[in-house]
């Protein structure tokens, strides 16, 4: 096994991470929105918003990262 084909395994597995952390970190950003809406607290609304952004911001760098 090369160097080369040694770190591209490595990249493989990073993005294949960020987008599993990115899809969890949605869900985790759904349950606070759900949570929010029954307990009408604002700060539960900016928390969601701000876990969704960085689920949709590590999925999107998976998939320029795999050209997926």
């Amino acid at each position: 096994m090369t160097l080369r084909s040694s770190l591209s395994g490595v990249g493989h597995a990073l993005t294949d991470t960020f987008h599993q952390v990115g899809e969890q970190a949605k869900v985790v950003g759904s349950q606070l929105l759900e949570t929010a809406k029954h307990r009408d607290h604002s700060w539960h609304h900016r928390l969601f918003n701000l876990v969704h952004d960085l689920g949709n911001q590590l999925i999107a760098h998976h998939a320029v990262a795999t050209g997926n």
